[in-house]
This record gives structure tokens, C-alpha cells and sequence, in this order.
């Protein structure tokens, strides 16, 4: 990782993703979460894992803002439903009896 970055904003998605994965792989040991669980001068925005927890943190709530914003411009065609904000759509039991009616 590198000081390359000023701020995790600038920071790719793609990066984070990576240092997340390398985070997640590191916690169950403790010799490699001691040495992944540091925090560096000068702050490493793709590698601390402060602030890599910070920057998927802040894009997840700005995903989560920009769906909900697709919601409400763009109805389900299906007509009411529950979405938890991840992609993952429930459809409310109305709802489904009426696609059951429609459907062969």
C-alpha cells in the first residue's frame, strides 16, 4: 500500500475491496491481525484499516442513497414492495398474489 492517496475518497473501490479481503483474512490470526491492525504516520488511506472501514462505510451509504433515489424516480413494476437497500428485493404478499394470478 502506498501514501499516495491524500484521502480515503480517493482511494478506487477496487482498493478497498482488495484491503478489506486481506482484513477479513488477517483477524482470525493474531501474528497477522497485530501487523494488519496498525495504524501508520503518515496515514496510509488504502492500507489503515481505519480508514479503508471509513471509506466502505461511506461508499455503502452512498450506494444505499443513490438506489433509494432510483426507487423513488422508477416504481417496481410489480407495484409495492421492501428493498433493504442492498439489492435485495421483497416483494409484499399482495403483491405476489397478484403476479401468481398473472402468471401461466
Amino acid at each position: 500500500m502506498s501514501t499516495k492517496y491524500q484521502k480515503p475518497e480517493e482511494v478506487p473501490t477496487t482498493e478497498i475491496v482488495k484491503r478489506l479481503h486481506e482484513l477479513s483474512d488477517a483477524f482470525p490470526e493474531k501474528p497477522k491481525r497485530d501487523r494488519e491492525f496498525t495504524m501508520r504516520i503518515p496515514a496510509e488511506c488504502d492500507r489503515d484499516p481505519d480508514l479503508v472501514l471509513y471509506a466502505a462505510a461511506q461508499r455503502l451509504e452512498q450506494m444505499q442513497k443513490a438506489l433509494q433515489s432510483i426507487e423513488d424516480d422508477f416504481p417496481h413494476p410489480y407495484g409495492d414492495y421492501i428493498c433493504d437497500g442492498f439489492m435485495q428485493v421483497t416483494l409484499r404478499e399482495e403483491t405476489i398474489n397478484e403476479i401468481e394470478q398473472v402468471l401461466p
